[in-house]
């Protein structure tokens, strides 16, 4: 037998102590390793988004395109 959950409650998922399974992007992905693995891997991914948005100007201030 077997159940399936659906939460969006880290504390709950951790205390299942089951294997983590991601819906993202039309896809159903198995992680390796637990909750806390997953969120450090999309921690990492974000700040290198965030990183890379800065790299290309893309943080530009629009409010005082009009300052003329």
């Amino acid at each position: 037998g077997g159940v399936v959950i659906v939460s969006h409650d880290s504390r709950l998922i951790c205390e299942t102590e089951c294997q983590l399974w991601v819906v993202e992007e039309q896809t159903i992905n198995e992680i390796d390793g637990d909750f806390y693995d997953y969120r450090e891997e999309i921690l990492k991914e974000l700040g290198e988004e965030i990183n890379a948005l800065g790299a290309t100007g893309d943080n530009r201030d629009d409010s005082d395109s009009n300052s003329d």
